[in-house]
């Protein structure tokens, strides 16, 4: 789950990471107050979970003379992958003397977090110049002991940073590790961090993405969650730690591991048909969880026909059966269910399900194959 850009400067601020003075705004007529408030040349910022504002023009630098409600309107009329701007974050514009960019993410390699930290140059980062190694310093660090002062003296020495920064440089990282730690962040980003005219650093971009595996532990962050185009399946899904993907299609799907579910999305392409919502419980996941996935789906007006597809390992057929028996025993409007069950305790799942009336497919290509089939009935 990627929080605002206005959302995470908050959570920011709160650890104590200094970042540029500025007001969120949901119309442009309030751009102008903003501004005075702010006083100066501010930066208008469009707020959006996808990538690509910048090159829309979703990024504009507006001088104190400048008609700032034409700019801000002609934004909030801006998209990025069907995601409209709703939300505009107006802020000081900062002279920058040097800028850097710290990135914090679990490398699946190593298994741990890696701090990554670079010089920022906008040639080389036009040619991709973050990934060069003469540009960039990688730091592993153990949850054991957790990022130590000699790492943070290590990466101060490769950026360059004097002396004089050196508190502060330490303060934002220790800060960065802290917000990373308790929300459960699966990568947390400062694209740039900069040292401005007053030798002061200012994480100027920022972006936070938290493990949804683990939002059920952050109730904070859940109630500032915003729907994308009015999602609230997708806000109900992540109460729960389920993993939501929205496509444009009619068949829901319901598994505990992104690669099979992204096979079987494929699989249906051929047929005709188009995957609706994706819901991942995750590997390992019970029958609660199971039965508010499917609570979920049975809710979604769009779908004709729900795949229900599981290769078990960590998680357990027979709970998933229980999962789904609870969740269609309490809904009243049910919709065709096509069900493929292999791997840890199949065969206790099979029985409870066939015990109440539910049909079992014995291969996954047919279990493809009818939901298309009843897909297609249905529209």
């Amino acid at each position: 789950m990627r929080l605002f850009e206005y959302q995470a400067k908050e959570i920011f601020l709160k650890y104590g990471i200094p970042i540029p003075k500025g007001q969120v705004i949901s119309n442009a007529v309030f751009a102008d107050q903003a501004r005075e408030a702010i006083g100066g040349k501010v930066v208008l910022k469009a707020q959006l979970l996808a990538r690509g504002r910048a090159k829309i023009g979703g990024i504009r630098l507006v001088q104190p003379n400048e008609d700032i409600i034409d700019t801000a309107s002609d934004i909030f009329e801006l998209s990025v992958n069907r995601q409209k701007v709703r939300k505009i974050l107006v802020e000081e514009a900062i002279q920058i003397e040097n800028e850097y960019v710290i990135k914090l993410a679990i490398d699946s390699f190593l298994e741990k977090p890696v701090l990554i930290a670079s010089r920022f140059d906008i040639k080389k980062s036009l040619t991709n110049g973050m990934e060069t190694s003469e540009n960039r310093i990688r730091i592993p660090i153990d949850f054991s002991s957790g990022l130590l002062d000699f790492q943070i003296r290590k990466i101060a020495v490769a950026l360059e940073i004097k002396k004089t920064h050196w508190d502060e440089f330490s303060a934002t990282l220790t800060g960065l590790w802290n917000i990373f730690q308790d929300l459960d962040v699966k990568s947390i980003e400062i694209n740039p961090l900069v040292i401005n005219e007053k030798n002061q650093f200012i994480a100027l971009g920022v972006q936070i993405e938290i493990e949804d595996q683990a939002l059920f532990r952050q109730a904070a962050i859940l109630d500032i969650k915003e729907p994308v185009n009015g999602s609230l399946l997708q806000k109900e899904a992540e109460k729960f730690g389920i993993t939501y993907k929205q496509d444009q299609g009619s068949i829901d799907l319901l598994s505990d591991d992104d690669a099979f579910g992204c096979a079987i999305e494929e699989m249906l392409v051929p047929l005709g048909c188009r995957p609706g919502i994706f819901l991942n419980v995750g590997a390992g996941a019970g029958d609660e969880k199971i039965s508010a996935g499917m609570d979920i789906l049975l809710k979604n007006k769009r779908a004709t026909c729900i795949l229900v597809a599981f290769f078990g390992g960590l998680t357990r057929c027979d709970r998933v059966a229980s999962g789904i028996i609870k969740a269609y025993g309490s809904n009243a409007g049910k919709k065709p269910l096509v069900i493929y069950l292999n791997g840890t305790k199949v065969n206790s799942g099979i029985d409870l399900l066939t015990q109440s009336g539910f049909a079992i497919e014995e291969s996954l290509i047919k279990a493809i194959q009818k939901s298309s089939r009843l897909s297609k009935e249905r529209i």
